[in-house]
């Protein structure tokens, strides 16, 4: 049995180590203002306003997020309880990705780690190859 490496990708990415939430929130924008504020292999999160005649009490949080091959989605970031204790994720289709106590270390956990597609050695910032996402 003859066990090939993984493909290697050659990336630009190159983080630092503590990135302070600020550089990824761009404040309240449309979708496709939000769109326009991130390059590939980024995100960034924002409030998201439609801009309709209505007025909500209340803004959701949104992640825009383009991919390597400049795809973007947008995902909400979700607030929740779970045993008195208040967590923060991102919901991407039905399911819910990882679970933080503070909004920073979800900022600082996506900004500094990558998944590996195995098939394609590509490597993104949500595992967007895997049948659970979608476009919200």
């Amino acid at each position: 049995m003859v066990i090939e490496p993984l493909p290697r990708i050659d990336s630009e990415y190159h983080p630092k180590v503590d990135t302070p939430i600020e550089e990824h929130f761009i404040g309240i924008k449309t979708s496709k203002e939000a769109e326009e504020h991130v390059k590939a292999d980024d995100f960034a999160l924002y409030y998201r306003n439609e801009r309709s005649n209505d007025v909500d009490s209340a803004i959701r949080l949104y992640l825009v997020h383009r991919n390597t091959k400049n795809e973007v989605y947008h995902f909400p970031v979700v607030r929740c309880e779970d045993n008195g204790l208040k967590w923060w994720f991102v919901q991407i289709g039905n399911n819910r990705m990882q679970s933080f106590r503070l909004l920073s270390d979800l900022v600082r956990c996506y900004h500094l780690y990558r998944f590996t597609d195995a098939r394609s050695g590509r490597m993104e910032v949500f595992p967007l190859w895997q049948p659970f996402h979608g476009r919200p």
